[in-house]
């Protein structure tokens, strides 16, 4: 079958996010093995407490933190919840990524910036 302009232009993006969908299933995994591999119960009471208000002063967005990290004074930072956090802001990417029209992914220069924000 011989595919259209348009399939060919969605074929790309379809791939890109196929791509992007294993790549972040593969972190994901390897993640969640790093947290339950030898240290465990360590990554888990390994946290740090940071009162808010200095986070926020370092330039930290209360509003990007995940559910229950704060308690509306401090901030308490875990290995676990570091992984939610990277694997929630990878997926908002491919969120965005899919959202955009094909035709975003057709040049070379705007498509190695997709492959590229991916990759971060």
């Amino acid at each position: 079958k011989t595919e259209t302009v348009e399939e060919l232009v969605e074929g790309k993006k379809k791939r890109h996010l196929d791509a992007f969908r294993y790549m972040l299933l593969e972190v994901q995994r390897d993640l969640e093995e790093l947290e339950r591999r030898s240290a465990g119960e360590r990554l888990e009471g390994d946290m740090r407490i940071c009162p808010e208000e200095t986070w926020v002063r370092r330039g930290g967005n209360l509003s990007t933190l995940p559910p229950g990290l704060s308690d509306g004074t401090d901030i308490t930072f875990t290995v676990v919840a570091l992984v939610r956090k990277l694997v929630a802001d990878a997926e908002g990417v491919r969120t965005r990524h899919a959202a955009r029209k094909a035709t975003d992914y057709l040049g070379e220069a705007g498509y190695r910036r997709l492959v590229e924000e991916m990759l971060e």
